[in-house]
């Protein structure tokens, strides 16, 4: 379910230039959605697990935070072949959704990473804490920019977006704290479309194809990545498919509650 999230991760990459206006919250406390998650070997698709993104919220010393939690993780039938389970979490701050912690813990099948960012805006650093299968733990102090995100945030940063100032074939780069890294993608804005598909419904959607970066998850450097947005004020993911590095994988709504508006992109 690594795979989930961070494909999730380049949906959010949308953030860029515009991530220095005051954003109009697209959520609240209370929004819970979870994803089927479909992957394909050969000619064949199956369902093999959920990812589901909760939103709640605390206070800090008399500042509010939203706290989003997502996890991953593949069916029992599947646990026997390859048991994961995913867990990601971040918290930002209500008032400008710059993330002031983030935490990911990652254990798929044997492979396993534990990482913490705290965030200092201020200082314009991130703390880091690290271990995985591949190296032991160690702490860093990492330099970022005005508009870093962790995988988490970006994501429901995204979301509060004016896409209307996004013109159709614009392709705008954007930083985030990766795996200890600042890493450049970009994604490019393809326009309005109706997204129809028997498993979801009917949709107005935004398009977006998403540059991949070749790695443990994706095949290759490209646009390789095509992702559908509801075309109203929740700017909820719909549906997403690409090439990984072995197979294909799909992702679509399954369910959903606690939206601040009304899913008015679907139609009936």
């Amino acid at each position: 379910m690594k795979k989930v999230i961070l494909i999730f991760y380049f949906w959010g990459i949308l953030i860029s230039s515009f991530s220095q206006s005051v954003p109009i919250s697209a959520f609240q406390a209370g929004e819970e959605v979870t994803y089927i998650v479909s992957y394909n070997w050969g000619f064949i698709w199956l369902d093999v697990g959920e990812a589901t993104f909760k939103i709640t919220e605390k206070e800090i010393n008399g500042k509010k935070y939203f706290v989003i939690t997502a996890i991953g993780q593949t069916y029992k039938s599947w646990d026997r072949f390859f048991k994961v389970k995913d867990l990601y979490q971040t918290v930002l701050s209500q008032k400008d959704y710059k993330p002031v912690y983030y935490v990911r813990n990652v254990d798929e099948g044997g492979y396993t990473i534990n990482i913490k960012y705290h965030f200092n805006h201020h200082k314009k650093v991130a703390y880091s804490e690290y271990e995985s299968y591949k190296k032991p733990f160690y702490r860093d102090t990492i330099p970022i920019t005005d508009d870093t995100y962790d995988l988490m945030s970006i994501i429901y940063r995204a979301r509060n977006l004016d896409y209307n100032k996004m013109t159709k074939g614009q392709k705008i780069p954007i930083n985030i704290l990766l795996d200890n890294e600042l890493t450049n993608v970009y994604f490019r804005h393809l326009g309005p479309t109706i997204l129809k598909n028997k498993k979801i419904g009917k949709y107005n959607t935004i398009k977006f194809s998403i540059m991949t970066v070749a790695g443990e998850v994706f095949k290759s450097t490209e646009e390789s990545l095509q992702l559908w947005v509801s075309n109203d004020k929740n700017h909820l993911p719909l549906w997403i498919e690409s090439p990984v590095s072995v197979g294909s994988v799909k992702i679509r709504l399954a369910r959903y509650k606690g939206l601040k508006y009304p899913l008015s992109s679907k139609i009936k």
